[in-house]
């Protein structure tokens, strides 16, 4: 490295920046002016509304946005006496058969792959940035 060189990298490297969905919603909280806590329910109401798109409105989903930037995804039914709703229900007597101790008014949760929403999922990729040959000298 020659004095006037500050800094120099012959070999390349990577940047790489944070595309979990934690930074996503500070992004969005910052740039909207709102609440993180508004910006990660409106993350997670993303992917219920991918969800109905592709299973149906007729079914119950919830999501949510973990800590470690991940999203959970499950269709949620209601235990009942009698079933009336197929897609939102299931009969307490079919569930005691896996839960023992199911009670009626519980709900259960059933874990699903995310289905991520277009836009984000655009974001979600990865940005990676090749650097190479790298100079920076004073004047």
């Amino acid at each position: 490295m020659s004095d006037n060189h500050l800094l120099e990298v012959a070999e390349g490297f990577v940047l790489k920046g944070d595309r979990s969905l934690q930074a996503l919603a500070r992004a969005l909280a910052k740039e909207q002016g709102v609440p993180l806590k508004a910006a990660i329910q409106d993350i997670e109401a993303s992917y219920v509304r991918a969800a109905e798109a592709e299973y149906g409105p007729e079914y119950e989903f919830w999501a949510q946005v973990k800590e470690d930037g991940t999203v959970q995804l499950a269709q949620v039914l209601k235990a009942v006496e009698v079933m009336r709703n197929a897609q939102r229900e299931v009969a307490v007597d079919d569930l005691r058969r896996s839960r023992p101790d199911a009670q009626p008014g519980q709900y259960v949760v059933n874990t699903l792959d995310p289905i991520h929403p277009h836009k984000i999922a655009q974001w979600m990729r990865s940005t990676e940035t090749q650097i190479e040959n790298v100079k920076i000298t004073s004047q």
